[in-house]
């Protein structure tokens, strides 16, 4: 969902899955941060950074989506 822009539908999937105990927190920072909603995604993300150790994958868009929401700060 995130890779066709359905921002809304990708964050209530995650919010459901949230429940099952699957946490996708990074994809639901992205997905806010793509929701123009800076300071939500800021949180978020700060929650994922100070987690168990995220993928090599992961590390790299944090970094990355961190990056954006600086610059638009």
């Amino acid at each position: 969902m995130l890779q066709t822009e359905q921002y809304d539908a990708a964050l209530a999937l995650i919010a459901d899955n949230n429940s099952e105990g699957t946490s996708r927190e990074f994809e639901k920072a992205y997905a806010l941060y793509r929701l123009h909603r800076e300071s939500d995604a800021s949180d978020v993300l700060s929650n994922v950074k100070g987690g168990q150790g995220p993928s090599e994958f992961h590390s790299r868009g944090i970094i990355h989506l961190e990056a954006q929401l600086v610059r638009i700060h």
